[in-house]
C-alpha cells in the first residue's frame, strides 16, 4: 500500500511596500533607480491560541515629520 503524506501548506507572509510617487532615484550610481522604497513583512498572530492572521486586507500609511518616523497601519484577517 503506497500512502501520500499530507500536503504541509506553506505560510504566507503578507508583505507592504511603498515608493513616492515622482521617485526620479538618486545621484549617479543610483540614477533611475527608487530611492524612497520601503518594504515591511508583517507579522500579526496570537501565539497562544495559535492563531496567525496572514491575510492582509488594507495598509494605511501615516507619514512623520521626518521619514524615519513614518508608520504603516495594517487590517489583518485570519485565514480559516
Amino acid at each position: 500500500m503506497v500512502t501520500t503524506p499530507p500536503t504541509v501548506a506553506v505560510p504566507a507572509v503578507p508583505t507592504a511596500a511603498c515608493a513616492r510617487q515622482g521617485d526620479v532615484g538618486g545621484a549617479r550610481t543610483l540614477q533611475k533607480k527608487w530611492t524612497s522604497f520601503l518594504k515591511a513583512r508583517l507579522v500579526c498572530s496570537a501565539p497562544e491560541q495559535q492563531l496567525h492572521f496572514n491575510r492582509l486586507q488594507a495598509v494605511f500609511t501615516l507619514p512623520g515629520a521626518r521619514w524615519q518616523d513614518t508608520a504603516f497601519f495594517g487590517v489583518f484577517q485570519a485565514r480559516w
